[in-house]
C-alpha cells in the first residue's frame, strides 16, 4: 500500500515538472515577408568602356631635315586641302645638295645618251682606222726594209771601190749617209711604229669582236642610274622644304613662330579630318561573339550630354596581351562638327538578348563580397548563395543550380532572416 502511494506521488511530481519545462520554451517566431516569383525575362549584358574621341583620319607631320621657318600660310583651325603648302623652311645644305645632284645627273645623262648613240660606231671607226694604219705601217716597213737592204748592198760594194780609190770620198760619204738613213728608218719602223700600230689594231679588233660598246653603254647607264637616285633623294628633301598637307582637313597642334629654327625630325603640326571620328573599346572574350562589323553601339559624350550612335568598323582578332580584351573600333559621324578631338566618351555595348532567370535587384543581399537571396519554401526561409550575371535597371540574372523559374524569392524582410526561419507572407 505504501509502495503504491509513493509511486503515485512520483508520477504526479514528474507530470508537474514536464508541464513546467514545456511552458518555459518560447514559441517559434514567424517573420513577415513579401515575395515575388523568379521568372525568365529577356536580358542583355551591358559592357561599358571609356575612350577619347579621335579622328579616324589624321596625320602628324614632321620636318625631315630641319631649318629656319620663313613662311607660315595656315594656323590652327584652318581648313586645308591635300598638297597645299602649309609652311616653308630654309635649309642651305639641302638646297646646295639638290643643285649639285641635278648638275651631276644631267651630265651623266648626257654621257649615257652619247654612249648609247655613238659607242658602237666609234669603236668600229677606230677599228677601221687602226687596221688601215697597221696595214700602211706594214707596207712602209717592207719598203724601208727593201731600201735598207739595197743601200746596204750599195754601201758594201762602194766601200771596196773607195778603198781602191775608184770613187771619190764625197761619193763615198753620200753613200754612207744614204745607207745610215735607210737603216734608221727601217729600225724605227721595225721596233716602234709597226708594233704600236699592230697593238692598236689588235685592241680594236678585240673590241669589235667582243662588242665592247655594250659594256660601255651598260657602265654609263649604271652611272646615270646612281646619279638619278641621288638626284631624286636630294630633290625630295628640297621639295619637302615646302611642307605640304598630306591629307585634306583641319590644322591642329601647331606651335611654331616665323623665323624659328627647328631641328630635323621635329614635329610641326597635325591635320585631322574631323568629319568622321572614332572611339576604341576593349571587349572581354566572353562578349566578343556579340559584336560584328556594322553593329550599332551607343556612345555617351558627357561634354555635350548626348548619346551618339556609332558603328563598328574594325575588330582586332587578337586580344591585348595585358588586358586580355579585344579592341573594337567604332566610327562616329561628325558631319555637324559637334565632336572634338580629345573629348571623353563612354561606350555602351549591349549583348544579344537571352531569356534567363532573374530577380529584382532589391532581393539580392551582399555579405563579405558574396551575393545571396532568400527563398520562401514550405513557410521557411532558405538562404542561398548565388552569382549575378546580366543586369537591367531593375533585375539581376541569377546564376545558381539551387533556384529556378517559379521559385518564390523574398524581396522584403530578407535582411532579418536566418536560414530555416519561419516566415509568413503579408500583404
Amino acid at each position: 500500500m505504501i509502495k503504491k502511494t509513493i509511486t503515485l506521488i512520483i508520477l504526479i511530481l514528474l507530470t508537474g515538472c514536464g508541464k513546467k519545462i514545456q511552458e518555459e520554451v518560447p514559441p517559434k517566431e514567424i517573420k513577415p515577408i513579401k515575395t515575388t516569383l523568379i521568372k525568365n525575362i529577356e536580358m542583355s549584358k551591358r559592357v561599358v568602356d571609356n575612350s577619347d574621341i579621335v579622328p579616324i583620319s589624321q596625320v602628324e607631320q614632321i620636318t625631315e631635315k630641319g631649318g629656319e621657318i620663313i613662311n607660315i600660310n595656315f594656323n590652327n583651325g584652318d581648313k586645308v586641302e591635300k598638297d597645299e603648302i602649309i609652311l616653308t623652311i630654309k635649309n642651305e645644305t639641302v638646297s646646295s645638295r639638290y643643285f649639285r645632284a641635278k648638275a651631276d645627273m644631267e651630265n651623266k645623262k648626257s654621257q649615257m645618251e652619247k654612249t648609247v648613240k655613238f659607242a658602237k660606231d666609234e669603236i668600229l671607226k677606230n677599228y677601221e682606222e687602226a687596221k688601215s694604219a697597221y696595214i700602211s705601217a706594214t707596207g712602209d716597213l717592207a719598203a724601208a726594209e727593201k731600201s735598207f737592204n739595197e743601200k746596204k748592198t750599195t754601201f758594201a760594194g762602194n766601200e771596196k771601190l773607195y778603198k781602191e780609190r775608184l770613187i771619190s770620198e764625197k761619193e763615198y760619204r753620200e753613200i754612207i749617209s744614204s745607207f745610215e738613213q735607210a737603216k734608221v728608218r727601217y729600225e724605227s719602223l721595225k721596233n716602234g711604229g709597226v708594233r704600236e700600230k699592230e697593238a692598236a689594231y689588235l685592241l680594236y679588233k678585240k673590241y669589235k669582236e667582243d662588242e665592247s660598246w655594250k659594256y660601255d653603254i651598260s657602265m654609263t647607264k649604271a652611272d646615270y642610274q646612281l646619279a638619278l637616285a641621288e638626284f631624286n633623294a636630294a630633290k625630295k628633301d628640297y621639295e619637302d622644304l615646302n611642307v605640304k598637307a598630306k591629307i585634306s582637313g583641319i590644322i591642329s597642334d601647331m606651335d611654331l613662330d616665323l623665323y624659328q629654327y627647328i631641328d630635323e625630325k621635329n614635329f610641326l603640326f597635325s591635320i585631322i579630318d574631323d568629319s568622321l571620328m572614332k572611339v576604341d573599346m576593349g571587349v572581354p572574350g566572353e562578349d566578343i561573339s556579340d559584336i560584328s562589323v556594322g553593329k550599332k553601339i551607343d556612345v555617351f559624350i558627357p561634354d555635350i550630354s548626348d548619346v551618339i550612335e556609332g558603328k563598328v568598323y574594325e575588330i582586332n582578332p587578337s586580344a591585348d596581351p595585358t588586358t586580355k580584351k579585344f579592341t573594337v573600333k567604332i566610327s562616329l559621324d561628325n558631319s555637324d562638327r559637334y565632336l572634338k578631338k580629345g573629348m571623353y566618351s563612354e561606350v555602351r555595348l549591349e549583348s544579344n538578348p537571352r531569356n534567363v532567370p532573374a530577380v529584382p535587384k532589391e532581393a539580392v543581399m551582399i555579405k563579405d563580397l558574396l551575393s545571396y537571396i532568400a527563398i520562401a519554401e514550405n513557410s521557411e526561409a532558405k538562404i542561398i548563395q548565388i552569382k549575378t550575371g546580366m543586369e537591367s535597371d531593375s533585375f539581376y540574372e541569377v546564376i545558381s543550380s539551387e533556384v529556378s523559374s517559379g521559385d518564390k524569392v523574398i524581396i522584403q524582410g530578407q535582411y532579418l532572416l536566418e536560414n530555416g526561419d519561419s516566415i509568413k507572407e503579408v500583404e
